[in-house]
């Protein structure tokens, strides 16, 4: 496969014929109609059918179509980027993480040293294993998120470790949200045996911690809670936190994401009881052996001085 005849492929779909789009390419059909036979032969597919007025894509041809379209759109952005003399400067920074209320924040600092120029930031919130998964697949340089002693998914970070540098940026005990209702409300601590009967709502995204296969922000396993319900975003907890006597276990990292003033935030006692030991940690991982660009290195000197403060 060559990237000209992907373009004559674009051509071809543009012009509905396979005769006009050889006049516009300024070459003949023949070898046009060669080249596309000779992609439907390496990837065993037909992408188009031929009728009596030009041609139309197959089922197969449209999704061939969408990936080579990628392809040479990713074509032209390297050679954008990296022939001699094209190269234009682009602040750059991809992320995925839990939601972490220091991120914004950084993201806004960084943004403010490169606003003047051509900026392309991402910030992709979602669960645990899926921070790792973006990372090692490229979809972002760095990743953050939450980790505790009892996490029953530390047999990815052995499996995963070479391919990854892990740093450990803080650490911090569990925090309960709870709203007016909640009979914890004028408390200033709370222990872990206190919390768990009535309603407990989960800010998760793994598809795992709906199974009841583990519950890593509750704290709680094996059944241990009978009234759960959870979210993927911090506005479906805060209704339920303001309208019910609920409680929501988080880290002091997500903390700042409830910004409404009426939802109150109680350390939870460290003690024995507690299957995770009480204790957090806050981990950034990227992949191993890479370089930060210049963006990323403004961007990570940011969180390291917030936690090194």
């Amino acid at each position: 496969m060559q990237i000209k005849q992907l373009e004559y492929l674009v051509k071809i779909v543009e012009n509905g014929s396979i005769s006009k789009a050889a006049e516009q390419l300024y070459i003949t059909q023949p070898n046009l109609t060669k080249a596309v036979s000779s992609l439907e032969k390496e990837y065993g597919i037909r992408i188009f059918n031929r009728k009596a007025r030009g041609v139309e894509l197959t089922a197969e041809g449209k999704e061939f179509m969408r990936y080579a379209r990628k392809v040479i759109a990713a074509a032209e952005a390297l050679d954008s980027n990296f022939i001699s003399g094209k190269k234009e400067h682009r602040a750059e920074l991809f992320l995925a993480a839990h939601q972490l209320d220091f991120l914004y924040d950084g993201m806004l600092k960084t943004y403010e040293k490169f606003a003047d120029g051509s900026v392309h930031f991402s910030l992709i919130e979602t669960d645990r294993s899926d921070v790792v998964q973006q990372v090692l697949d490229g979809n972002a340089d760095i990743g953050f998120l939450v980790r505790n002693d009892a996490d029953a998914k530390s047999l990815l970070w052995n499996k995963e470790a070479g391919r990854l540098e892990i740093e450990v940026l803080d650490r911090g005990t569990y925090y309960i949200c709870v709203g007016p209702m909640s009979k914890f409300y004028e408390r200033t601590t709370v222990e872990y045996e206190e919390v768990h009967d009535g309603l407990q709502i989960a800010l998760d995204m793994e598809e795992s911690a709906k199974q009841d296969l583990y519950f890593d922000n509750a704290l709680l396993r094996d059944g241990a809670v009978e009234k759960m319900i959870f979210f993927n975003t911090v506005a479906g907890c805060e209704h339920f936190l303001l309208n019910s006597d609920a409680l929501l276990f988080v880290s002091k990292w997500t903390i700042g994401c409830f910004k409404n003033p009426e939802i109150r935030t109680i350390p939870v006692q460290i003690n024995e009881s507690l299957p995770t030991g009480g204790i957090n940690e806050l981990l950034m991982v990227r992949r191993a052996g890479e370089e930060l660009n210049e963006t990323e290195r403004m961007f990570v000197e940011y969180v390291r001085a917030r936690f090194e403060n």
